[in-house]
């Protein structure tokens, strides 16, 4: 058996920023986000994690501060399915191997 929660760290251009309504894109964002995820020291990671707040704070029209907690359990032959904060299971990519 396996267990996720959300938010999944599934990629669709912006991290996780992504909502099936709004799609968050843009390009400094993408830029220092790999930034951030390929420093290795601290300071560099709070100054960059500073300048990406900023960033969202100025760019995005609504910030969730809360997501309810969801568990997901599934069998570890069954693959590729992604639990959605609102309770529903994404099964786009699902497959059993």
């Amino acid at each position: 058996m396996r267990c996720a929660s959300w938010p999944s760290s599934r990629s669709s251009g912006s991290a996780w920023l992504v909502s099936s309504q709004r799609p968050f894109s843009n390009t400094t964002y993408d830029l220092l986000s790999k930034v951030f995820v390929a420093a290795v020291d601290l300071s560099t990671q709070r100054r960059l994690g500073g300048e990406i707040e900023r960033l969202l704070f100025e760019e995005t029209l609504i910030i969730y501060a809360y997501f309810h907690d969801t568990l997901f359990a599934s069998q570890k032959k069954i693959t590729g399915v992604d639990p959605a904060p609102t309770g529903q299971l994404l099964l786009w990519n699902a497959a059993k191997t």
